[in-house]
C-alpha cells in the first residue's frame, strides 16, 4: 500500500522547530520508506539528506535544475557521481563537514 505524506514546511534539523515532521506517517510504519527532496537551500538539503542516511531512508533529490526546461537533459545519478552542478557541489562539501563534525563529537564522547 502507497501512502503519501507531503510536507509542504521547511525542515531545519532543528527538532524543536520540526516537530514531529520526520516521525513515519501512521502507527503501521517503523520509519519513511523515502523522501523526496526538493529544497534549494545548500545546508537544509544537507541536514536532510545527513538525517535520511544516518536512519537508512532512501532519498531522491532534486538538484540543480533551476530553469531548464528540456526533459531530455534530466540526469539521473549518485550524488557521489553528480558533476558540473554547483548545487550537488556544495551539498556534498556540506555533508563531508557534517560528517566529520560529526566523527569528531562522537570521537570526543567516547574517547
Amino acid at each position: 500500500k502507497l501512502v503519501l505524506d507531503p510536507v509542504v514546511k521547511m525542515y531545519t534539523g532543528d527538532k524543536e522547530r520540526d516537530g514531529s515532521m520526520m516521525d513515519p506517517p501512521s502507527e503501521r510504519c517503523q520509519r519513511w520508506d523515502l523522501v523526496i527532496d526538493a529544497i534549494d537551500d545548500v545546508p537544509t538539503k544537507a541536514n536532510l539528506i545527513a538525517y535520511c542516511a544516518k536512519r537508512g531512508i532512501r532519498v531522491i533529490s532534486c538538484m540543480g535544475a533551476g530553469g531548464k526546461a528540456d526533459p531530455t537533459r534530466v540526469h539521473i545519478s549518485d550524488l557521489r557521481s553528480a558533476s558540473k552542478d554547483p548545487l550537488a557541489t556544495s551539498v556534498r562539501q556540506k555533508l563531508r563537514y557534517l560528517w566529520k563534525k560529526e566523527q569528531k563529537e562522537t570521537g570526543e564522547q567516547n574517547g
